[in-house]
């Protein structure tokens, strides 16, 4: 009796998404009664949002956590065998300039902060009697 070869292949072997974008891997097995089953490398647990149905692993909407090695085990009654695939998730670029506009947008406070400041001590030391600084 010979019997099959245990195998394992994952299409795609690698997917680039950004943030919010689907990802999704197919899980290919041949062995005599084989199962199939999903891991994550580098964080143990897979994300609570993705699922596995019909030996895919399917990232409805990924995120940065999401990005990872996964390992597809196939064990059979001959032995077992594993296909690696990678994740990588990126931030979108909106949410890139968005982050960079928001630090722009801290900056520019914090300059007229400064600049409110010294106009107070420059009118503190005038030699006026009474201004009225309106700040909006």
């Amino acid at each position: 009796m010979i019997l099959e070869k245990t195998t394992a292949q994952v299409i795609p072997q690698l997917i680039n998404v950004h943030v919010g974008q689907p990802a999704k891997f197919e899980c290919r097995g041949t062995g005599i009664n084989i199962t199939l089953s999903w891991r994550a490398l580098q964080r143990h647990n897979i994300s609570s949002k993705a699922h596995i149905l019909n030996n895919q692993l399917i990232f409805p909407s990924a995120s940065m956590q999401d990005s990872n090695t996964y390992l597809c085990v196939v064990s059979s009654l001959n032995g077992n065998a594993f296909a690696f695939v990678d994740l990588h998730v990126k931030r979108s670029e909106f949410i890139q300039h968005q982050h960079e506009i928001m630090v722009l947008f801290e900056i520019v406070e914090v300059i007229l902060m400064i600049l409110l400041v010294l106009a107070m001590r420059s009118l503190s030391n005038a030699p006026h009697d009474v201004y009225i600084i309106e700040v909006l």
